[in-house]
């Protein structure tokens, strides 16, 4: 099938150009380059590793890949990347697992390899068990050894959740939460008085995220005085649509109620925050959440991911990183390195790791204005200004069987010439490309980036199915 889509830029890409007849209205995009929106801070981009990443787990079986390794594939996707954040945190955190808490020599190893690509990186301090004194093992350390690239240290990790995690007692809850947090911030900050704190890092479903809202709003309350900004992790959730079926469920994840779901939860929690002040960051996230885990790593949660990213930003958010889980094993993992089958040196640079390179690409620093009338159509744009001065436009067609002629018309001068890469591969698999090219586990990536004249009428680029583009004009 074919439609139009037709946005307010005004350019014209002949070898992408197509016949704009479409069997339904067009969806116009105007884009307005004086209509300044958010701006997009340095480090927006992070990835989230688990504690137990820092120092490798022992145990039986296999040897497990060393996570943070100078020359390992991981090491050379995020090369290919902006410098962004590294944040140490998540569930595994919160256990005995986490020996970086008692024994945080091992970070050195995390600190070389951040700054030899140049990231900064948010560090967790263990709250279960509830010792506060413990946590100025870890985090002296990093002011002793790493001051140069601590940006926040976070305090525990999905309080919400420590109950049914047999955490704490039946009858403990967001009061106690609070009175916890607490004594950890008097205790650190006593001891580094130029700490800089984040909080609650608060997990939601986002179907049902009232009261999940309603916990941050009682932590800003007791301790926003105490932060840098407010922290959230943002798992888009389709719990209602769950079907056991594959495909059914990454369409529920593209569907525009999913995507309203995550953008009313981002709107619920920035307006908290800034009732306060504070600024917000997604210190973790990923395409989806619970027991539909094993569909969440193919192209169309690369999509959703893209598009999160995009939205979150746009929104003003400060920051977003994308979770890694334990050992890069996690499926959901963008660089999934080592396998019980497999030999340590094994590496998969999955569907995720392309949104990431986007996005990457795409060097948002401004939003400007972007309206959209779609109609029904499951598509999505945003419009920028560049780190080197220069205008990008990214599109996100969700829609998995229906392609768009995309007509892009600005106002205004442009230059004569662009060039475009799109996120491609089948919307429901694992493989991937983003400019025609794979990205190689010695990091090589060698994209094809279309060049197309513009003209002073308009830019037509023809948007497939379950595709992103990026267009940057020169």
């Amino acid at each position: 099938m074919k439609a139009a889509l037709v946005i307010g830029f005004a350019l014209c890409l002949s070898p992408f150009a197509v016949a704009c007849s479409a069997d339904g209205n067009p969806i116009v995009v105007s884009v307005n380059g004086n209509d300044l929106g958010a701006a997009v801070p340095e480090r927006y981009l992070g990835l989230s590793f688990e504690p137990t990443d820092v120092i490798n787990d022992p145990g039986t079986g296999p040897a497990k890949p060393d996570v943070f390794c100078i020359d390992n594939c991981l090491y050379h996707f995020m090369v290919l990347l902006r410098p962004g954040h590294i944040r140490i945190g998540g569930l595994l955190g919160e256990s005995e697992r986490n020996r970086s808490a008692a024994d945080p020599t091992h970070a050195d190893r995390l600190l070389e390899f951040a700054r030899s690509i140049g990231w900064s990186i948010d560090w967790q301090a263990r709250l279960s068990p509830y010792d506060p004194q413990s946590s100025i093992v870890s985090v002296g350390y990093l002011f002793e050894h790493g001051e140069d690239l601590l940006r926040f240290v976070s305090i525990g990790n999905e309080p919400e959740c420590y109950v049914f995690q047999a955490r704490r007692p039946p009858d403990w809850g967001v009061e106690e939460y609070c009175s916890e947090y607490g004594a950890y911030v008097r205790v650190l900050r006593g001891a580094f008085p130029e700490i800089r704190l984040f909080g609650p890092d608060i997990s939601g479903d986002t179907e049902y995220f009232a009261p999940y809202c309603s916990w941050i709003e009682t932590f800003l309350e007791r301790h926003a005085e105490s932060l840098a900004g407010a922290s959230l992790h943002l798992y888009p959730s389709i719990g209602s649509a769950q079907s056991g079926n594959m495909v059914e469920e990454l369409q529920a994840l593209l569907s525009r109620k999913t995507r309203s779901d995550v953008e009313q939860a981002i709107s619920d929690v920035l307006a908290v925050a800034g009732e306060h002040g504070l600024d917000l960051w997604i210190s973790e996230m990923n395409a989806g959440s619970g027991e539909t885990k094993g569909s969440f790593n193919k192209v169309a949660s690369a999509l959703n991911t893209l598009d999160v990213l995009l939205l979150a930003a746009e929104m003003g958010v400060q920051s977003a990183a994308i979770h890694v889980g334990g050992r890069t094993w996690w499926d959901r993992s963008p660089v999934q390195m080592g396998d019980w089958l497999r030999s340590t040196a094994w590496c998969w640079i999955k569907p995720l790791a392309y949104a990431m390179l986007l996005f990457s690409e795409a060097d948002p620093k401004q939003f400007v204005g972007c309206d959209i009338e779609a109609g029904e159509a499951n598509v999505f744009a945003y419009a920028f200004t560049r780190s080197d001065g220069r205008l990008g436009v990214v599109l996100i067609n969700k829609d998995v069987e229906v392609a768009y002629d995309v007509e892009v018309k600005p106002g205004g001068d442009q230059s004569s010439v662009a060039r475009a890469i799109a996120l491609e591969g089948v919307w429901h698999s694992t493989k991937a490309t983003l400019g025609g090219a794979k990205i190689d586990p010695s990091g090589e990536w060698i994209p094809d980036w279309r060049r197309i004249p513009v003209s002073v009428a308009s830019l037509s680029y023809p948007l497939a199915p379950a595709t992103a583009a990026l267009i940057v004009f020169e």
